[in-house]
């Protein structure tokens, strides 16, 4: 009988959080696009914490508080290619979480990186930021059964993580640098692993994006995704599976078309050693679109994407990695984009106080479309940090995006140079 009580207390709790969840972030949509392209940020990727690295503990509760001041120097905020703008920007951020098991079996978890950007040269464009790692994460295992809710949130204020947009995609140039959008992702993940070796899946997820500003309402959507997998354990080595995804996107302003989207396939991991990891996945994906907005595109896409990864660990201070992908994304102005990625990082130790991260991506990508554009980008990335005591951190970083495209006015080339101090409390 109190096993039969804690259970059903547990999934009243799961209901409890996911209309909470829903009822507080009713406004945006996490990007699609592949996870492991880290576009030219305003914040550095090496400040970015560990999920669950905490610096203070009060008796079951794990938390973390680090405030920082951050300057960045950019030399076009409006990716023009003939007229570029710079601006320096600057602004105080505040990252806190925590951690806190409400029992053996489950755990809440609380994350989210909060801040404020001030212009010199154009401060009508002073705006909140909220980092992309923010998330709230509740877990309920029970059996061989784990529950999670997850919502993961953002304001996103970096116009290069759509490869199709650049100054002279508007109708003025000054609406790009208004680029703020709010994204959110809720959802629930069922995990039934009926054998020790073999594990079965469902996912929901109800995205929404919304523009905080005029600029870029043509791409406030909500979107619906169901994912199922089945993974089967061949070996300590081997771990090979079959995954399924169905989507479907309402766009809320008559710019974009609608959309709904089926894509499956195989996926695996294999271990060669204890320090390489290869994974990939190959997929059919089916892009079918209406005619619900202006967009004079009847473009529908049908083929193969696929991704591959090769992780390293050179050693105990020292990872590596190589992805390659093909990926189908949301246009602006046409259905979809078209794009091919490799992507190399590195991230190593070099002291016990200073740390050193670099990341080189180029990326080709067709816009659908019988005018769509055809362009490459290469994002460059390098960053280093010195912990200077205990609780300081003094960390710079350079990034630099340039893109060459068949239609000459979206060429453009950004620079910028970001300086942080933080502390950890």
């Amino acid at each position: 009988m109190l096993w039969n009580f804690t259970r059903k207390r547990d999934v009243g709790f799961a209901i409890i959080a996911l209309l909470v969840l829903v009822g507080v972030a009713p406004q945006a949509r996490a990007q699609t696009d592949v996870a492991f392209i880290p576009h030219t940020s305003p914040y550095p990727l090496y400040l970015n914490p560990e999920a669950r690295r905490y610096n203070i503990k009060w008796g079951n509760l794990e938390a973390r508080f680090i405030t920082s001041a951050q300057v960045e120097f950019n030399d076009n905020i409006i990716l023009s290619g003939t007229k570029p703008e710079g601006d320096i920007s600057f602004g105080p951020d505040l990252q806190i979480g925590f951690q806190y098991p409400l029992s053996k079996r489950n755990t809440l978890e609380f994350n989210v990186g909060l801040g404020y950007r001030f212009y010199l040269e154009h401060p009508q464009l002073a705006t909140f930021t909220v980092a992309p790692n923010s998330k709230i994460y509740y877990e309920l295992l029970f059996d061989d059964v784990k529950l999670s809710v997850h919502d993961s949130f953002q304001v996103s204020v970096d116009p290069t993580g759509h490869p199709d947009i650049s100054g002279s995609t508007t109708n003025a140039q000054a609406e790009i640098s208004n680029f703020r959008r709010f994204d959110n992702s809720v959802g629930v993940q069922g995990d039934w692993k009926p054998y020790e070796d073999l594990t079965f899946s469902l996912n929901f997820d109800y995205a929404i994006s919304r523009a905080l500003t005029d600029s870029f309402i043509g791409l406030d959507a909500d979107t619906y995704s169901w994912l199922a997998s089945v993974s089967y354990k061949l070996s300590p080595r081997w771990i090979v599976g079959f995954q399924a995804t169905y989507s479907w996107v309402d766009h809320l302003i008559a710019e974009q078309n609608n959309s709904a989207n089926l894509v499956a396939g195989p996926f695996f991991s294999y271990k060669p050693s204890q320090f390489i990891t290869v994974s990939g996945s190959a997929s059919f994906s089916f892009n079918t679109f209406d005619d619900h907005g202006t967009t004079a595109d009847t473009s529908e896409f049908s083929s193969i994407v696929a991704q591959l990864a090769i992780d390293h660990r050179m050693n105990s201070h020292t990872t590596e990695s190589l992805h390659f992908s093909r990926s189908v994304g949301q246009g602006f102005g046409h259905n979809y984009n078209d794009t091919y990625t490799g992507q190399y990082n590195i991230n190593t130790k070099l002291t016990s106080h200073l740390t050193v991260s670099a990341s080189a991506v180029y990326e080709m990508f067709k816009a659908s479309g019988t005018l769509g554009e055809s362009a490459d980008r290469f994002l460059l990335y390098f960053g280093t940090g010195y912990q200077l005591d205990r609780h300081w951190h003094l960390g710079m970083a350079y990034a630099l995006a340039l893109k060459n495209s068949d239609q000459t006015a979206h060429n453009y080339k950004q620079n910028r140079l970001t300086l942080e101090l933080s502390r950890a409390y």
